[in-house]
């Protein structure tokens, strides 16, 4: 699967480990489906060519969360809760749209750099 070095150079690394040790493992037990949400509009295209995924979500980060303590940490995990949130919603909003259902949902970082298989839980 080719993935361009720009933008993300950090991303394309992470995509080819996430494919080999968690996306074929589980492919290999049966139907997946990937959903994407990204705050990162500049990856948006390779994303969508690299995972061909059900859904996909983008948006830019702006400065609308606000935490109630100084520190850049806390704004970084609101913007990560915040995509979780949105990723599942796209499963949920495509579940009842073509009535399917899942058994399984993993919610991961798309920037984790994976060592080895995550095999299915079956």
């Amino acid at each position: 699967m080719p993935w361009r070095r720009r933008p993300g150079r950090r991303a394309a690394p992470c995509a080819h480990t996430i494919h080999k040790h968690v996306v074929l493992p589980w492919k290999a037990s049966g139907r997946l489906d990937v959903f994407v949400q990204t705050w990162n509009p500049e990856l948006a295209r390779a994303m969508q060519r690299f995972w061909s995924p059900a859904a996909l979500d983008v948006a830019p980060q702006n400065s609308s969360l606000r935490c109630p303590f100084p520190l850049n940490l806390c704004v970084r995990t609101m913007w990560a809760l915040l995509g979780m949130k949105r990723g599942l919603n796209l499963r949920t909003q495509w579940a009842r749209a073509g009535g399917h259902r899942h058994v399984t949902v993993l919610v991961m970082r798309h920037d984790v750099y994976w060592f080895s298989s995550l095999p299915p839980f079956l």
